[in-house]
Formats: structure tokens, sequence, C-alpha cells
């Protein structure tokens, strides 16, 4: 490939990125109402994870106003309309020996004489307690108080630690329910169905005629997506002199498709792209041209939503091969490992191709470049 075609296409790419920004814009603003002290609004929510929506949220009143940002301080409760995701505004603290409390955005799990909410940690807060598992706290508010319900995870040289704290504190606040008096509290999983469901039953058992409604939510899958290039080596094992007489470029559109029901840090990574290889053997020079449907499994060493998440993928790339008279069309399945690195909306990635199931295969390296078209 030349490098004025090399250049069009990066130019073509941006543009492309720059239009679909553009309608990106109000793409993830969806409907939904705001609770203040005085009034009930609807409008249009930015939705986002629930660690930024725990302090702060975007809303318009219809999608030409200009956002505007609200934070618990000026708003009770919000909720969305699509799944009835509902977050109302807790004093919280995560030690019961802190002295500061506060303001935060949960979300609500069981609404009656006792609520319950659900709430995403930062990794400020994860720090002192290495949580492997759980990047979330429970929250219990019982009369005009509020009790976090937490997990901790420790890991000091070689030995781990699990210090299950909800237990206790769920034992001392339902005391006064009798029917609970033997329940194996120790036993009991930190999970959002168990939890619910214990809460439940205290609030039946303390006032079986007071309505108390639990809101089990459907996880959402939470997405990346975008325009990314690549450009690289193609590596026959039987050419000398790969570097100087050979390359490869690649355009197309990635998704990466997480769901933390499934997977704490792992996602699958998919797409569709369009690869050109030219290499020289002897007097000949050889051009293919690569239809790819790329399907990873990706491990991400930080949360997913986190703004910077490195990575590493492994999986299975079929393609479309031809040349550049169409003699043939071959369908071969590619395996490729890589890494990289998420930097804000940018993904930086390094794979290597194995062009047949065997390891003496030739190879392809490439280093990329991704523009998240999805904030």
């Amino acid at each position: 490939m030349s490098t004025k075609s090399f250049t069009l296409a990066v130019l073509l790419c941006a543009l492309l990125i720059s239009f679909k920004t553009g309608l990106a814009q109000n793409k993830n603003f969806e409907q939904a109402y705001l609770i203040t002290k005085r009034d009930t609004i609807f409008g249009y929510i930015l939705r986002d994870s629930e660690l930024a929506l725990s302090k702060s949220f975007y809303f318009k009143k219809s999608l030409s106003d200009e956002k505007i940002r609200y934070t618990p301080n000026n708003v009770e409760e919000f909720s969305f309309a699509s799944d009835s995701i509902t977050f109302q505004r807790i004093l919280f603290r995560l030690n019961p020996q802190d002295t500061i409390a506060e303001l935060r955005f949960a979300k609500l799990l069981v609404k009656g004489t006792t609520d319950l909410y659900k709430l995403e940690l930062s990794e400020q807060e994860l720090k002192p307690i290495y949580l492997i598992n759980n990047d979330y706290v429970y929250v219990l508010r019982k009369g005009e108080e509020y009790f976090a319900l937490s997990q901790e995870e420790k890991i000091t040289d070689r030995f781990y630690s699990l210090r299950k704290k909800y237990t206790g504190v769920l034992r001392a606040l339902f005391h006064d329910c009798e029917k609970l008096s033997n329940f194996d509290f120790d036993a009991l999983p930190f999970q959002d169905e168990r939890i619910i469901e214990v809460t439940q039953n205290y609030n039946t058992c303390l006032a079986p005629n007071a309505a108390s409604r639990d809101y089990k939510y459907k996880v959402k899958a939470v997405s990346k997506s975008g325009i990314e290039i690549q450009a690289g080596l193609f590596l026959p094992k039987d050419i000398p002199g790969y570097f100087e007489s050979s390359s490869s470029f690649s355009a197309g559109y990635f998704w990466d498709i997480f769901r933390k029901d499934k997977s704490k840090r792992g996602s699958l990574r998919t797409g569709i792209n369009y690869m050109y290889v030219n290499y020289q053997y002897e007097k000949y020079a050889f051009e293919e041209h690569y239809l790819r449907f790329p399907l990873y499994q990706q491990l991400n060493f930080r949360p997913f939503t986190s703004t910077v998440v490195p990575f590493i993928d492994f999986g299975l790339t079929p393609i479309l091969s031809t040349n550049n008279n169409f003699d043939y069309l071959d369908i071969i399945p590619f395996v490729e490992l890589g890494g990289g690195v998420y930097v804000g909306r940018l993904r930086f990635s390094a794979i290597l191709t194995n062009t047949r199931v065997s390891l003496k295969a030739d190879k392809l390296l490439s280093i990329g470049i991704a523009w998240n078209l999805r904030q």
C-alpha cells in the first residue's frame, strides 16, 4: 500500500470518528427523572458507570438543551425509564469509626421499613482492603442511620484472609426480629439476591402489613466500541529480510463488551476489519487482502470503567483471504495473542497473529490504536 493510500485511509478514519462522535453526544442520554426537595423533573440523564453516577450525573430537560451537572447536595433521587434503575441519596461512611460521612447516590435494592442499597467503591477506597472479587458494598438504612455492609479480602505476603464484616452488622441490626434469631448469618453469601432476601424477610417480620419492594435489576452490558487502525509487518518464516520487504495495514470497527454479573475482569472483544498485506519473495511481489472477524477473550487488570485499563487478550480470528486478481477465496482461522492499554478513550495494542494452527506458521505483528466512541 502506498504512502498516499495510507494517508487517505487515516484521514477517512478521522472523518468517520468526528462524524460518529457528533452523533453519539446525545446517544447515551436516556429518559429519566430526578427528585429534588420541591419538584420531580422529567428529562434525560447521561448513562454512566454506577461509580460515576454515585457522585454526580448530567441532566437535560430536552436533548437540545445544555447538560447540567447534579450532585447529592441538590438531588434526592433519580431513576432511568428504560430499566427503572433507581438511585437515592444516602449518607455513607465505609467504617463506623470514620468521623466524616459523605453524601452519595446508591442503587436502591429494597424499599421498605428498612432500605437496602448497593454502592460502587472508588479505587482510592479499595486500596486499604485488597478486594479481589468485590468493588462494592451494601448500605442498609435503619431509622435515620446508614450502615455499610462490607466484605474485606486481604493478601499479605503469602496469606489470604476474608472478613465477612457484613454478617456481624446484619446480626446486630436484625436482632429485634425473633424469626431471624436462628438464622445463620455466617453462611450468608455476599450477593444481591441473598442480601435482598434476608432484608425483605426482616421487613416482613418487623412490619408485616407495610409495603416492602425489592428492585431486581437486569445487569446491562457495558461496552466500548469505535474505530481501530493497525500497521505492522508480515513475518513469513521462509523469507529473509522481511523487515525491509513486507508491511500490513488494517482498519475497522471494534466492540469490547463487559458483563459484570459474568466476570469481574474479563470482557469479550469482537469486530470487523479489512487488512492489506504485501511482501516480496525473490523477484515476486505478493499482495493479499483479508476480511477479518476477530473474537477475543480479554483479561483487564483494572476495573473496566477505569481511565487506565491494561489488558491482555487471546482469541481466534476467522478471515476471508484473496489476492488482487481474486484468483481464490480462502477461509482461514488465525490464532492471535496480544495486549495493550486503554487510556481514556484511546486504546493502544500490539497483536501477534499466527496464520495457521501450527506454531511454525507465518506470523503477523501489528501495532494498533483505537478511538472509543462510547463515553
